[in-house]
């Protein structure tokens, strides 16, 4: 009876071990190497007027900015953080990079008659690619909720 209990927690120790893995985003290239996904946005005249956000696939973060802090504020010095975001936002920060095929191709509406929210660029990096796109605006659902998710941490990192 021990035996068959012993077994039973073994099988369920592995099924847990599999699950878990088959959750985690597709991480690491072949040759080890971390995959990232990285946003920036230049918009002259808001604050900050550039930065960027570069996350790997190990959930290990850097947020780049410049310019002012406030509208009435000189240009500031260029401000750099490294940080680490949880797992849950890792995982869908790959997730999204999936869903828009890895900013492969056209992800702007290409529509002129929109008022600019800025340059932005999202660029996806692993072994097997390295892949960008520019935009202003993005009809891609995966697109605009991967670039609100930056904005927010911009935000938030300000």
């Amino acid at each position: 009876m021990t035996s068959i209990f012993l077994s039973a927690v073994r099988i369920a120790a592995l099924l847990l071990a599999l699950v878990g893995i088959g959750a985690m985003p597709p991480c690491f290239a072949q040759d080890g190497k971390l995959a990232s996904v990285s946003f920036s946005l230049d918009f002259p005249q808001s604050i900050p007027d550039h930065y960027q956000i570069a996350v790997a696939s190990d959930g290990q973060a850097s947020y780049d900015s410049t310019g002012k802090l406030t509208p009435d504020a000189e240009p500031g010095d260029p401000f750099h953080l490294e940080f680490t975001i949880s797992p849950a936002s890792t995982h869908r920060i790959f997730d999204l990079a999936a869903k828009a095929k890895y900013f492969e191709g056209k992800i702007d509406s290409g529509k002129r008659n929109l008022a600019s929210t800025g340059a932005k660029l999202l660029s996806y990096k692993d072994a097997n690619r390295n892949t960008r796109a520019e935009y202003n605006y993005s009809p891609i659902p995966a697109v605009q909720e991967i670039t609100a998710l930056f904005q927010n941490m911009s935000s938030t990192l300000e």
